[in-house]
């Protein structure tokens, strides 16, 4: 007889993971909240400490991003908020809705600075420039306008898009002077991508694309300009007269909303439910988040901390990096201060409260079953003499295969009553199936 042989076991093979893979997977599972209407957009301010801004039905919820809670809300609004842009100093945000009225809030006071009018239809988009003292907005009447934020007026209108204007950006950097910055980019239904001079009323550059364009975003050096098309995503050279450098298909549905963080990442969300972070460098998925609902927009704070994702269902996804969290927390298993977490937090918006009413009385049957005393059981149902419950008890007896110990050792005068029943319940259709 020859020796016995090990069974062997082969250990399943796993994917390599780069580092930039493994902090995408760092986030935590994402809060939750709920609003009254769709959220449209989603934007972090530029200032510490990044508290973000959601537009959502008529009204506009400032969170914190310490405490993840709406601590400020605009409401002075009369239709739907479709976009949003903070100030480059934080302490001014620019909201527009579909009435095609833009207006300027000063969030230290929530007072309204400036409202501006002219757009004949919705504005789907509003930037603000680097220095603040021009104010550029895209509407649904195919308009590109450019406002003197003092003096509260149009300076100048850009006309080309032949369909609803959907994104804008502007170039320069945060807080230089108004002369510095000379570019506009907006994206249209038309297809196109138009590159406008703000001196000028015709666009110096038409970049055509496939699909109607969703959204686009400056890049890294303002040379080059990721577009959202359909389900892919272009990445194009303004340098080289808008060449498509590469073409990236990462969504099975329509891309909805670019996000770039400055450092090499752009990060896409689509309708088919997911969020996925790109390397610029060498175009690939590093990294996805599956959501429960249609992504409408994303955005990362500055300090990579935060990521909010916008879904079609009303809620907002505030997912914190474990890294952030734990600085925050600062209580570690087994400690005091652990033991006694959360005992002065307060409900938030969104937050499930559990009442804390009596426990439900059981009679005596429920009594009976609870504690496996099936015989005592079938007799409290017949002394209660409703059919439904009798009927119900000897379906949870057979259920438990119960009902055999709940009929022996009975005598005749312990069987009379289930015999009575039996005789008039047996024929009536709502129970003869079980009886």
């Amino acid at each position: 007889m020859t020796d016995y042989e090990r069974v062997p076991v082969y250990k399943a093979r796993r994917p390599g993971s780069s580092s930039e893979a493994a902090a995408w997977r760092k986030y935590t599972h994402p809060l939750i909240f709920r609003h009254k209407g769709t959220p449209t957009h989603v934007e972090f301010s530029p200032v510490a400490p990044h508290d973000f801004c959601v537009a959502s039905s008529l009204q506009v919820d400032i969170f914190s991003s310490r405490s993840n809670a709406v601590y400020r809300t605009l409401t002075r609004f009369k239709d739907t908020v479709c976009c949003t842009a903070y100030r480059h100093d934080g302490k001014m945000l620019a909201a527009s809705d579909e009435r095609g009225v833009t207006q300027l809030f000063d969030l230290g006071s929530r007072a309204v600075m400036r409202t501006m009018r002219g757009h004949t239809k919705a504005v789907r988009a509003v930037r603000f420039s680097p220095d603040g003292g021009r104010l550029y907005t895209g509407s649904d009447d195919m308009l590109v306008s450019c406002w003197d934020v003092a003096a509260e007026e149009t300076v100048r209108t850009f006309e080309g898009h032949t369909d609803v204007v959907r994104c804008l950006r502007v170039s320069g950097a945060a807080g230089e002077h108004t002369g510095a910055h000379r570019l506009v980019l907006s994206g249209s239904y038309d297809h196109t991508v138009q590159l406008w001079d703000v001196s000028a009323p015709r666009p110096v550059m038409t970049v055509r694309m496939g699909e109607p364009v969703e959204d686009c975003v400056l890049l890294a050096g303002g040379g080059m300009v990721a577009v959202a098309s359909g389900n892919s995503i272009s990445i194009c050279d303004l340098l080289s007269g808008g060449k498509v450098l590469q073409s990236v298909v990462a969504h099975s549905k329509t891309v909805s909303c670019l996000h770039a963080d400055g450092s090499g990442h752009l990060y896409s969300g689509g309708l088919d439910r997911f969020v996925k972070v790109h390397d610029l460098a060498r175009y690939q998925v590093l990294g996805s988040l599956r959501y429960e609902a249609p992504v409408l927009g994303v955005a990362l704070s500055p300090t990579r901390s935060h990521l909010v994702a916008a879904l079609a269902n009303s809620t907002i996804c505030v997912a914190v990096s474990e890294g952030i969290a734990a600085r925050f927390d600062g209580a570690h298993p087994g400690t005091y201060r652990y033991f006694l977490r959360g005992r002065t937090q307060a409900p938030q918006a969104g937050d499930v409260v559990a009442g804390r009413g009596a426990p439900p009385k059981l009679s005596g049957f429920d009594k009976a079953l609870k504690g496996f005393r099936y015989h005592e059981a079938l007799d409290a149902a017949l002394l209660n003499g409703a059919a439904d419950v009798v009927v119900g008890v000897i379906e949870e007896l057979v259920q438990r295969n119960g009902l055999r110990i709940a009929l022996h050792g009975r005598d005749q005068q312990t069987l009379q009553p289930l015999v009575g029943f039996l005789v008039r319940n047996i024929t009536r259709p709502p129970h003869a199936h079980v009886l």
